[in-house]
């Protein structure tokens, strides 16, 4: 089945909808901290105590954090379930429960309430990564005045971090994550390493550059789901205290256990590759340093370090110019068995942020569409505007999103997306891990 795009909007379900005060309503929206924002974040305790807040701080907020409540109280009463989220002028309030804590996104940035729940999910493994759920609901059930944004003091930039990526990156849309692109070969290589290094006590070891893994070796009973990977490469990437020295630090992987945490020793052996091994014991940091120095001294004996410190140098210099198709603008290929997406770097005509950030929307956008419940049959969607024309397959194996030319009709889009898709299976060990290397 086929659809054709229309300019993205926001996706409001009216059955959703919940009806609430409305001067509450009217005093969200005409709140002076959404002014010149486009999108906010907020959480506060069901008994009304400020949790976090994207701008300003969230203790000068307590007026507005008692009308969430009330509002999440209301619609409770009302339904006697919690509240997904409301209209108010040209703002989505969107709105979670977890436990004791009170989320809410207000944006008026024209994503599907469904996304912007998605990122304040995020948000919530991210406060668990650094806490664990059994300590958050202790604290909770143990003192009623329990302060959550207190205990949170030192992790708010990793709350940060992950509100940056949440409305660009597209780990997130696709839940899945990327990888460095690499010969398989090599690839192969920096896995045999980790796996010779391995002590006994070693749980996951990962490679890693920026936002993209280079290698991650796993126990054969065990795998990490994409969402613990983003949420660990944020926790690292955010705090720019690891990349001083190494570094030993607690953990929570929020979706493989929520209750408990790793120990994780962190080292950069190269400016822009991390190396991060995670144990359950934590009485092993010198075991690990000891792994960490055996690693880096066989990848440097193989010739391996150089090449990947070059090849990440590189990385943005993979343009979409390689696959030799012509009114190609930009692409996002995404393999579902492995749960990972590749995308060369934004060339022209998307150079600036906000072409970047318009690109990512038009995405979101197809993407909503086409995974909206009750489109099961939609399979191709085709885009056009003024700008490009993207052209849009999902099938069992892969989703594939392309950004061409505006001139290009929709038999040549079909066409060059054919020719795209052959390209992309010549070259898709190396821009995709296809085996997840076992100990």
């Amino acid at each position: 089945m086929e659809a054709e795009g229309s300019a993205p909007e926001g996706e409001v379900d009216p059955q959703a909808v919940v009806p609430v005060d409305e001067e509450a309503a009217g005093k969200l929206e005409a709140d002076a901290y959404f002014q010149g924002k486009k999108k906010h974040y907020f959480m506060v305790s069901d008994a009304g105590r400020p949790i976090f807040s994207r701008y300003g701080d969230a203790s000068d907020l307590s007026d507005f954090m008692g009308v969430i409540v009330a509002i999440a109280a209301f619609a409770r009463h009302q339904r006697g379930d919690d509240l997904r989220y409301i209209v108010a002028g040209d703002h989505v309030f969107v709105f979670t429960v977890k436990g004791s804590i009170i989320m809410v996104c207000v944006a008026s940035t024209g994503e599907s309430p469904r996304y912007l729940q998605m990122q304040l999910d995020y948000l919530y493994l991210t406060i668990v990564s650094n806490l664990t759920e059994a300590a958050i609901t202790h604290g909770f059930n143990s003192r009623g005045g329990f302060d959550l944004g207190r205990v949170m003091a030192g992790t708010e930039k990793h709350m940060h971090g992950m509100i940056s990526l949440l409305g660009s990156d597209m780990s997130f849309l696709l839940d899945g994550f990327q990888c460095l692109r690499l010969p398989p070969k090599k690839r192969a290589e920096v896995a045999q390493v980790l796996r010779e290094a391995r002590p006994s006590s070693l749980t996951f070891a990962m490679l890693m550059s920026r936002n993209k893994m280079v290698s991650i070796v796993r126990p054969q009973e065990h795998v990490l789901p994409p969402a613990d990977l983003l949420v660990l490469m944020n926790y690292i990437n955010s705090s720019e205290s690891f990349r001083n020295s190494e570094t030993w630090a607690p953990v929570c992987l929020p979706t493989f256990n929520p209750n408990g945490h790793f120990h994780a020793y962190v080292c950069y052996i190269r400016p822009e590759l991390c190396l991060v091994l995670l144990t359950t014991k934590q009485s092993e940091f010198y075991s690990l340093a000891e792994c960490r120095q055996q690693v880096e001294k066989a990848l440097v004996s193989r010739d391996i370090l150089n090449n990947l410190a070059h090849r990440v140098e590189r990385e943005f210099d993979w343009a979409v110019a390689e696959c030799q198709i012509p009114d190609l603008y930009h692409f996002v290929y995404f393999s579902v068995k492995e749960q990972q997406y590749t995308m060369p770097r934004f060339d022209t005509p998307y150079v600036s942020k906000v072409s970047h950030q318009r690109l990512f929307r038009l995405y979101q956008h197809i993407h909503s569409h086409i995974h909206r419940p009750g489109n099961s049959m939609l399979r191709q969607y085709f885009y056009q505007s003024q700008s490009e024309v993207i052209f849009t397959m999902v099938t069992k194996e892969y989703e594939l999103h392309a950004a061409f030319s505006p001139l290009v009709t929709k038999r040549l889009a079909f066409d060059a997306f054919s020719r795209l898709r052959r390209w992309i299976v010549k070259e898709h060990d190396s821009l995709i891990m296809t085996k997840s290397p076992l100990w």
